[in-house]
Formats: C-alpha cells, structure tokens, sequence
C-alpha cells in the first residue's frame, strides 16, 4: 500500500456496503463538524492520508481518515454523540460531493466500491419497471424483487405498487409548491426527459445525483422507509418520510440548476432543503427529529451554525414564519442576480441584501430576535406572544421544539452583580442567559456590556403576566453597550438575555456583563420625592383596568376600591412593596355600571382617583 492510501494493509474492504456504511457515518457526523471545534483536529489511530498543498483539502483529508476510522471495526473510537447516532442520514448527496472532491487521494480500491455507489444508477435499466406521474413530469423507477424492493401492496390492482404511486403523486405537488408557488427556477427545463426518481435500499432517507456525463440530476429515495424516525404526518410516519424526501432532494436539484452545486451558497444545501420540508408537506414535521440533536440552534445556541445544516431548519424557519413564505425564493433571486454580476452573493450577505426589501432592519437585528425566538421555547420558557408558529407543538411526549441551552443560569440566584468573567461568543452564534429576579431585586434593569471587538449585539426578552416584551441593542466601532429598556426587576418573572456574534468571519468575541438594582445602580436611578398614583387605563373601561404607581422607597401600600357611596367594594393590595413602579388590575365582573373610587394609601399619604365602569 501506498503512503496516501485510506486503508490499513490488514483491512481491505472487499464489499460495497463496507464502504457505502462508513460514508453513511461520515456524514451523519460531519453535519455537526463546524459546530463542535474538536473536530478541527482530529486525532486518531488509523489510516493516513498524505497532506496535500491547500489547507481545504488537508482539512477534508483529515475529516476523511476521522470518519472512515470510526466505521472500521479494527479500530473503534470513543463515541462523540449519543443524540443522533441512530439517525439514518438525512441525505447522501453531500457525501457524494465530498468523496468527488476527495476521490484523487484514495486507494484504488476504495475508489471501485465508490465509483459503483456514485456514478451508477441505483439499478440496471433493464431490471426495472417505471412510472410517469400524473402530471408527466417524473419518470419513478422500480423493482419489486431482490433488495431495493419496494412494498407490493397494490390496493387498486393497477399492476403499479402503492408505494410508487405515492411518491408519483408527492412529486407532482413539490413541483408545484416549489416551482409554480414558492417561485424557484425549474430544474425540468435543463432535462429533456422527465426527471428520473429511483428506488434504493441504502439506510438514507434519499439523495440527488448529477446525471453522469449529462447536465442534469436524478433523485433516489429509500425503496420502504421501515424503521425510520416518527413524524407527525396523519396519513402515517412511511407516507411522511417519502413526502418530506422527495420536497427535499427536488430542492437539491433546483440548486444544482440555479449553482452547479458550486460556491459558498451551497455549503447551506442541507438546512435549505429541509426547509423545503417544512414549506410544501407542513403536517410531516420530520425536522422535529433534527432540531433535537445535540448540535441544533436549541441544544448548542453558543455553537456556530456556519453552515446551517439539518438541525439548523429551525433559523431558516425564524425567516419565513417573520416575513412569509417568498423570502427564500427572493434570496436565492438576489443570488442569481449576483452570478449575473459576477459578484456572487455569500449567504450570510444574500440574506441581508433580502432583508432590505422586508424591513430597515440588518442581518444582526435579525440573528438576534432569531435567538431570542430559540431562547422563548421549551416547557418552562414558551410565551403566548413570541416565538415559532409550532413553538407549543407536542412531538414524542414533550414539547416539539427544546427550551434553549444556557451559558449562565441565575433562575434561582437573582440578579447577579455582575459576570466579572470574560466568555467569548463564537462567529455566527450567541450565548443564552437566564435571570429570575428575587423578591429583593428591585429598580430598573441596568445592564452594561463591555467587550473586545467592532460589533456585538444584545435582545432582551422580559416575562411578565404571561406575555413578553423585547428590547435590542446593536453597537458599532465601540467598546462598550449600555441598555435600560425602561423595565423593572420587581415586576418582571424573568429575563432572558441574548448575546450574539452575527459576523460569519468573526471567530470570537470576549464580552463581560454588569447588571444593575437600585441597591447597585450603574447608572443614577430617578425617583419620586413621595408617593405617585397614576390614572388607571383605560378610563372608562369594561370588565378590567390597571392600577398604576411609583413608590420613592420600600413601605407598606393598601389598595381600596369603593362605589360613590362609600362602600367598600374590594381590597386590591396590602403589603410591603419595593420601590418603582408597580401595577395591578382591577376586575370589575359582577359589579353594576357607574363610577368607583380607587384610593392608594401609604406611610405618608392617602392618593384617590376616580374611574368608571361601563357595560
């Protein structure tokens, strides 16, 4: 053997399937690759690849010798996941390109058992039967003996497997989604013929292929879908993983036909089409399973999405639930303009560039609200008034969508001082923290972000009486950011705080936090000289009002409410409250129409205002 063979002289795979299930693992791990910084260097005993001159392919070699080591059975490595290990791959055709891009420095017999997976057809011509769909468009090719098989089932005796007919059936209405409503470029109009869909047993939901020696692709989905993941689909989970399939892969081959699968926007390939998913076959929900996975926005919102994969669907989808269902479509618009220009677009800056037609709102606002959106989510943090459309949605006994993971949790410490520490947020990333204010912090929410670079941005998500409000903040060019969103601790359940590093190429960010109270106050706190009662609103009101008022320090309030003649109608409030501003409802069910006296009563004073009921 050769110094640059991927092989150990002892082991020589001699069968496809050897082969085919190590790049089954290489990809099924390498989707988390950017996001877990361990893997930049991999150390491993095994086969070895010799360095070539760019660092990209050293890195792809070193990726290579990492995952075909971990599929040899001589030499087992350490697990690094145990999320999505037992996920079958999602899609095969980036490992496909991959090993294209690679294919020079392999053995000659690891380049065989390749070749037979990537440049044949999953069957012989001959050995097949087809199927035009409804619509003409697609040509599906099948078998109904040896392993790539699919279910014989043909419930209306047309001679034509169920099966085949469902994916006959599914194809036509992704054309039509993506093509005729979502707006996308017709791939159909590069082919001659109709677009080939082939059957294959490989433990993958399904890939697309260039067509060989042809401008063009096809497209091969798994022949039964048994034993794959649940999904929400009402007409079963087989149905729904041969519909969310075949919306997938047609996206790829819209890709193709818009990039030749080249350039940089191609990198996000996996995270766009699993949106696709979610666009044209919306009961499935395959993509629950991925937003799951130990490296999503969710479970690991500190680590780099670049670029978005699977698990990443779910900022895609912050998009397209915020500015509608086109915004995609006019990204990948501004990216054909682009190649027009011979100036194309990145993703990052494509999205930017859409974003101007939406809003005046920037990329950075925008990554950050994202954020925000992960970071409202999950049992203890979903909000009636913010965040994902399927945010309350129910998948496998809990919640669908995670409650984010934190980088500092103050839920049972109260406002801290301050994180003194130095952290560091990663490039296209942020860090999530949590603060459930004590009943002794109180004043205004004070918070100053001191940090090490040219641009960092903060949201702000403040609970309070089951809705939420959110503040931003987004500097440039200086060292420190100072926020008073005009809230008080006392009167909030909790804070959440997001600090995000929108900058693709900016690999770290070093910030350090002071939060402070009316004990601590960063900046100077205003209050009154004495007691203030505000008019209640909305005057005149039906069925509720609020009751508002400041209080100059901490003492004991009573809130009374009486009818005109004197008589006492309830007590609203009797305790010791904090100083600031406070609040309170009145509900009014039950009582007649007319005017009622609402009287505040303090240490120093007795304030009375009046309000008036109408039914």
């Amino acid at each position: 053997m050769t110094n640059n063979s991927i092989f150990y002289e002892h082991y020589r795979p001699t069968d496809l399937m050897t082969v085919i299930a190590s790049f089954l693992i290489l990809f099924s791990i390498s989707a988390f690759l950017v996001a877990d910084q361990s893997y930049a260097s991999p150390k491993v005993q095994g086969p070895s690849i010799t360095a070539q001159s760019t660092s990209d392919t050293l890195q792809s070699k070193k990726l290579l010798q990492r995952y075909l080591t971990y599929a040899l059975p001589a030499t087992p490595p350490q697990k690094q996941s145990t999320v999505d290990e037992n996920l079958p791959v999602k899609c095969l055709a980036p490992v496909i390109k991959d090993y294209e891009q690679l294919r020079p420095a392999l053995s000659v017999e690891a380049r065989q058992l390749m070749d037979r997976l990537v440049y044949e057809r999953p069957l012989q011509e001959a050995a097949m039967d087809s199927l035009l769909s409804p619509s003409g468009k697609f040509k599906l090719k099948y078998t109904t003996s040896g392993q790539d098989s699919v279910p014989a089932t043909d419930r209306d005796n047309n001679g034509v497997p169920d099966y085949v007919e469902w994916a006959a059936n599914y194809a036509d209405s992704t054309w039509r989604a993506e093509i005729e409503q979502l707006g996308y470029p017709d791939p159909l109009e590069k082919q001659d013929a109709p677009y080939e869909i082939y059957f294959d047993s490989v433990r993958t939901y399904g890939y697309t292929q260039q067509i060989t020696g042809e401008s063009g692709t096809y497209m091969v989905v798994n022949n039964n879908f048994n034993g794959f993941p649940a999904n929400t689909d009402p007409e079963g989970n087989r149905k729904g993983a041969l519909k969310v399939t075949i919306a997938h892969e047609f996206k790829h081959a819209i890709n193709y036909f818009i990039t030749d699968w080249q350039g940089e926007i191609d990198k996000w390939a996996e995270m766009d089409a699993t949106l696709m998913e979610e666009l044209v076959f919306d009961p499935v929900n395959d993509y629950y399973n991925y937003i799951n996975s130990a490296f999503s926005i969710f479970n690991a919102p500190e680590l780099s999405l670049y670029p978005g994969s699977y698990e990443h669907v779910s900022f895609a989808i912050y998009f397209t639930e915020h500015f509608g269902p086109l915004f995609w479509s006019a990204l990948w618009d501004n990216i054909v303009k682009s190649q027009q220009n011979r100036d194309p677009l990145n993703m990052i800056p494509a999205i930017d560039s859409t974003l101007r037609n939406y809003d005046n709102q920037h990329f950075e606002h925008h990554f950050t609200r994202n954020h925000l959106w992960h970071f409202a989510s999950g049992s203890s943090r979903v909000t009636s008034n913010f965040g994902f459309e399927e945010r309350f949605a129910e998948f496998k006994g809990g919640y669908a969508y995670p409650k984010s993971n934190l980088t500092s949790d103050y839920d049972t410490l109260g406002v801290p001082d301050s994180m003194s520490t130095w952290s560091t947020v990663s490039n296209l990333s942020a860090h999530h923290i949590s603060i459930k204010p004590l009943p002794s912090d109180h004043g205004p929410v004070q918070i100053e972000l001191e940090y090490d670079s040219t641009k960092i941005s903060v949201g702000l998500l403040a609970y309070s009486e089951g809705e939420v409000k959110t503040h931003f903040t987004t500097s440039q060019h200086q060292k420190t950011v100072s926020i008073t969103p005009g809230w008080w601790w006392g009167r909030l359940e909790r804070l959440g705080l997001v600090v995000a590093n929108s900058e693709p190429d900016n690999f770290g960010v070093p910030y350090r936090i002071k939060f402070g109270t009316l004990e601590n106050p960063i900046y100077p706190v205003q209050l009154p000289d004495k007691p203030q009662l505000n008019p209640n609103y909305p005057n005149p009101f039906n069925q509720s009002t609020t009751l508002s008022f400041v209080l100059p320090h901490t003492q004991d309030v009573t809130i009374r409410v009486y009818d005109v003649t004197g008589r006492l109608i309830q007590t609203l409030q009797r305790n010791r409250l904090n100083p600031g501003p406070h609040k309170l409802r009145f509900d009014a069910g039950g009582l007649a129409s007319g005017v009622y006296i609402y009287q505040l009563i303090t240490e120093e004073q007795i304030d009375t205002g009046k309000m008036m009921l109408v039914k």
